[in-house]
């Protein structure tokens, strides 16, 4: 299909018609569409991400950028990769030169500066920017190394061995001599590896001393743990003892006297809070209902006073919201089932 044939599309097209096209004077657009052509050019919001060639024997290249921009651009270039696999060889470069503004790590001089220019991979000047990538690639494995910044130095040795791997397959597509044929591995790589291998075990010492610190911790957390359920056992027991706070309330059935000497049952929380035991026993009975009939307690509907609170929830399971404290329907079961007398006001 001629690039130019007007025909409605879909957003997915352009790809396909780039990767068929073989007129370098052809192109394709719309208002609406982000993606569009120019020859061989592929440009997506005005940023052109792929580039392709062919050689003498009729064979094809494609120079993709392997930098996304952005989601939209991201989803585009999958398209384009997938348009294009089985049209020609591919090498994924920086065809915008803009990989010091995003993504990857960012390019610098000596004085810290960006300098994107430095990784300009053009697609009609490969052969030559990939000397000056690899060049500038070298500067910056060695002055990592003098700086012995071993992040830097690793992801700059692994940047020059890709370039040269582009320029190798760069070269036999197009049966040209290859631009870094004689760039060897730097000097510096056994230092690199020492280097990593010296962060490793710092990194290694870093987590073991971290996993001992945080065993101490939980052990100091576990014999806490330990000392107060101790205390809230024998404050439930009846002791006088301060229980520790928990966010769920534990109960405790006590009896307690009036002013003209008999006695009252009342319901203690480990919050200092006493509840009548009517008031108590009816919580307990709408909590019970509420999980049987599966019906939610409404607030604005039913007001349901326990000691000066009010009850503000009850969820399916029984357990229910009173003021700032909360009671978990096992804790009142349980404290319901050690009540043996029942005298309620």
């Amino acid at each position: 299909m001629h690039a130019n044939t007007k025909q409605s599309i879909s957003k997915t097209d352009i790809e396909h018609l780039w990767a068929a096209n073989t007129d370098p004077k052809a192109s394709k657009q719309r208002s609406k569409e982000t993606m569009h052509f120019s020859g061989f050019e592929l440009y997506d919001y005005g940023t052109q991400i792929a580039h392709k060639f062919q050689n003498k024997k009729g064979e094809w290249l494609a120079v993709i950028s392997p930098f996304t921009f952005s989601v939209t651009t991201a989803k585009h270039l999958g398209y384009v990769s997938r348009a294009w696999n089985g049209n020609g060889k591919t090498l994924y470069l920086d065809v915008t030169g803009r990989q010091g503004e995003r993504g990857g790590t960012c390019a610098t001089d000596e004085n810290n500066n960006p300098t994107p220019e430095m990784f300009i991979l053009w697609a009609d000047e490969l052969k030559t920017n990939y000397a000056k990538a690899a060049e500038y690639l070298r500067k910056q494995v060695k002055r990592a190394e003098r700086k012995q910044w071993t992040p830097n130095l690793a992801s700059a040795a692994a940047a020059l061995g890709e370039v040269k791997a582009a320029a190798a397959l760069y070269a036999k597509f197009f049966k040209q001599k290859n631009p870094l044929a004689k760039v060897h591995k730097p000097a510096c790589a056994a230092r690199c590896a020492a280097l990593i291998v010296e962060q490793n075990a710092r990194n290694a010492t870093r987590n073991a001393e971290f996993e001992a610190k945080q065993a101490k911790i939980q052990k100091i957390q576990d014999e806490l743990d330990a000392a107060n359920a101790e205390k809230i056992a024998a404050w439930k027991d009846g002791a006088d003892v301060y229980p520790p706070f928990t966010v769920a309330v534990h109960l405790r059935a006590r009896a307690q006297a009036r002013e003209n000497g008999t006695l009252r049952h009342v319901i203690e929380t480990s919050h200092g809070v006493t509840i009548p035991l009517c008031a108590a026993l009816k919580l307990f009975e709408r909590c019970q209902k509420v999980r049987e009939t599966g019906i939610l307690f409404d607030p604005t509907a039913e007001k349901l006073g326990v000691a000066e609170f009010s009850t503000r929830s009850i969820d399916k399971d029984g357990n229910a919201q009173v003021g700032c404290h909360y009671l978990t329907f096992a804790e009142m079961e349980r404290c319901r089932n050690t009540i043996t007398t029942i005298e309620a006001e």
